[in-house]
């Protein structure tokens, strides 16, 4: 729930300003659909991995050392590092992983589609509960990560990095496929049908002013010679 609630707040707060990715894995689709360029998508990702990094630090500094630290030994523990459930094999997280982000990447899609511009209200609580929905299914396996980025900063303060990369295998190259395929098959609209109809409704106000200003002058003119007569 609660990082549900998180995301849901943050595309309200930033959504706006730079799309809120958060996430590497939708940055990356972002370049397959053409949202943003490679130089920028670098960018995009050095911040989230930063702010990764930093968000688990400051977790650090205000959760209790008896939470942070194990009592049998005083070792720091995995505190928010995912890892795959023990009896999967590694394939078998890659593509839980992958399928659980290809999901997600299918409602950015969505919501990034020029036909659903007037439908982004409710963005932020669509996408909570849509990754509500899919930890609840996959969190069992492998943590329901689908975020490189969100992985990496548990395992740079804890020193965990037990089957980490899986979480950067899975989820990219699961954006990768479903951004690709949903630009394929879903996202066909040639560029020219677009223009002409935005040029069409643009034309349509001036055509009917224009009707409306001949009909106004004819109807004048009737009236002028009904005078002089």
């Amino acid at each position: 729930m609660q990082p549900t609630l998180t995301k849901s707040v943050v595309l309200t707060l930033i959504g706006h300003i730079s799309a809120a990715h958060l996430n590497p894995a939708v940055s990356v689709a972002a370049i397959i659909l053409g949202k943003i360029n490679i130089p920028m998508a670098v960018v995009y990702i050095l911040a989230e991995l930063s702010g990764g990094i930093a968000g688990f630090g400051l977790l650090q500094v205000v959760t209790p050392d008896s939470i942070l630290r194990s009592k049998s030994n005083g070792s720091c523990c995995a505190l928010c590092v995912t890892l795959p459930h023990p009896e999967l094999s590694a394939f078998q997280a890659v593509l839980a992983e992958g399928l659980a982000t290809s999901v997600l990447i299918l409602v950015v899609c969505a919501v990034w589609d020029k036909r659903n511009e007037r439908n982004t209200d409710s963005v932020p609580l669509r996408f909570g509960f849509t990754v509500m929905a899919i930890a609840a299914a996959e969190g069992p396996y492998t943590g329901a990560s689908m975020n490189p980025a969100r992985s990496l900063g548990p395992v740079i303060w804890t020193g965990v990095w037990e089957s980490h990369w899986v979480y950067w295998v899975g989820p990219i190259v699961g954006a990768v496929l479903t951004a690709f395929m949903y630009k394929q098959v879903f996202d066909r609209t040639p560029a020219h049908v677009s223009q002409v109809t935005e040029d069409d409704n643009e034309q349509a106000i001036p055509l009917q002013s224009n009707r409306h200003s001949k009909e106004l002058e004819a109807e004048r003119g009737s009236d002028l010679n009904i005078t002089q007569a």
